[in-house]
């Protein structure tokens, strides 16, 4: 038989094979089809990856038969999930992050280069930086991180990225997918989805993304057995209300909606730089805001005196709004009788020299009057500002206790920061 009949036989073969037919079943009735959540089909080669990228349309004929005349001697050995994996990135479909690089001041411009060039060059990428954060790398551990910035040029536009290093010789694996996330244009029906290798063995722990339309990641999952990390792997609760985020990732977008300069991410990243990457939720997410600041808190525990407590909320309010107006002489005037059902107290200060006066119910000397504190801290933001306080709301579980956050936005910023990091403000003005 000759080489080019016996490729043949093979290919009907695993045809056949992913149809539920094998040689010996071909002609009987009810063959069972494999399970459909079987984690890879048989005889899974570079011939048979070539032939279904080429099916499918991702890669040409030419590049098909050029990768497998470099394979030649090779072409139909078995592959582990791995390798399979690798054999996308020779098909020129995919590509690796790695976390082990030469000099991560070039390394990102490297790995964006190669994606965009799989993904055809659509868009225009220039201007690539690494901005160092503070302090040096100390002992090559993770232990010792330094937040840098990964920023470049995306069609024009400026594109700021967070990225944690221990070493120079180390680039951030999660920066590095984010970074070729933005190598697609944006019309582009495709996009880079990321292998899912849990369960399986593999050496190293490079990520694999691959350039695909959602129905051609289906067709690689379908035919050659490769799974992808999705949202809904994630569980169908993250996917309806995605409310999980780093201290990192609610500085960036604070950043790239212009509420913070980028001295100011680099330095709040640093003085959480413990945990600036680890995920919380949504209401970690909202505090995130009065740390960066751009919003301020309404503490629901107890303070150590409404007296004091009124008076450093306003300072803290003010500095927010940018220091426009002036809030000074702030003082509670006592009203009559205990606590003991709640005591009608005034809150008074003077707001560019006229008095202003905020009804207040206290129950406790150490506790605020939430909706009086509010209305104090929207009348430090200057008339023509335009920004102003809006209460931020988040997703909130049952008989938590949680303060009052209230952040200082323009209506473009909150519109951004509902769309990006899905809060609300159920009574801000429009």
């Amino acid at each position: 038989m000759s080489n080019e009949s016996a490729h043949t036989y093979r290919r009907i073969g695993d045809i056949l094979r992913d149809l539920g037919i094998t040689p010996d079943q071909s002609g009987a009735q009810g063959a069972e089809r494999p399970p459909d959540n079987a984690t890879r089909p048989p005889s899974l080669t570079y011939t048979r990856i070539g032939a279904v990228l080429h099916d499918l349309g991702m890669l040409s004929e030419e590049t098909r038969d050029g990768v497998l005349e470099e394979w030649a001697d090779d072409a139909d050995d078995e592959l582990d999930y791995g390798n399979a994996a690798d054999a996308l990135e020779e098909f020129g479909v995919a590509i690796s992050v790695s976390s082990t690089s030469g000099d991560i001041h070039h390394d990102y411009e490297a790995l964006m280069t190669d994606a965009a060039a799989i993904a055809g060059d659509n868009v225009t990428l220039t201007n690539f930086r690494l901005v160092e954060g503070e302090g040096d790398f100390a002992g090559d551990s993770p232990l010792n991180d330094r937040f840098d910035l990964v920023e470049f040029e995306r069609n024009g536009e400026p594109v700021t990225i967070g990225a944690e290093h221990f070493s120079d010789r180390h680039l951030n694996p999660g920066a590095g997918v984010d970074a070729v996330m933005m190598t697609v244009a944006d019309d582009d029906p495709r996009s880079w989805h990321e292998i899912d290798f849990e369960g399986t063995q593999r050496s190293g722990d490079d990520i694999v993304l691959v350039l695909a339309t959602p129905g051609q990641a289906a067709a690689l999952h379908d035919r050659l057995g490769f799974a992808f990390v999705t949202e809904e792997d994630e569980g169908e609760d993250e996917v309806e209300d995605p409310t999980t985020f780093t201290y990192a990732q609610v500085g960036t977008v604070l950043h790239e909606i212009g509420m913070i300069s980028e001295e100011r991410l680099r330095r709040g990243i640093e003085e959480f730089a413990a945990y600036a990457h680890e995920a919380g939720d949504h209401y970690e997410a909202a505090c995130a805001l009065e740390h960066f600041g751009v919003a301020v808190s309404v503490h629901a525990d107890d303070i150590d005196s409404i007296h004091e407590g009124y008076a450093y909320l306003l300072e803290t309010a003010a500095e927010v709004a940018g220091n426009r107006v002036a809030i000074t002489d702030v003082r509670l005037v006592e009203g009559e009788g205990e606590f003991e059902g709640g005591r009608d107290d005034i809150l008074e200060f003077e707001r560019d020299g006229t008095t202003v006066s905020i009804n207040a119910e206290h129950t406790a000397i150490d506790y605020y009057d939430h909706l009086a504190a509010c209305d104090a801290i929207e009348a430090t933001a200057h008339e023509d500002d335009p920004g102003e306080w809006c209460f931020l709301d988040f997703t909130r579980e049952e008989g938590r206790v949680y303060d009052t956050v209230m952040v200082f936005a323009t209506p473009e910023q909150r519109k951004a920061l509902g769309e990006r990091l899905g809060f609300t403000f159920p009574f801000g003005t429009e």
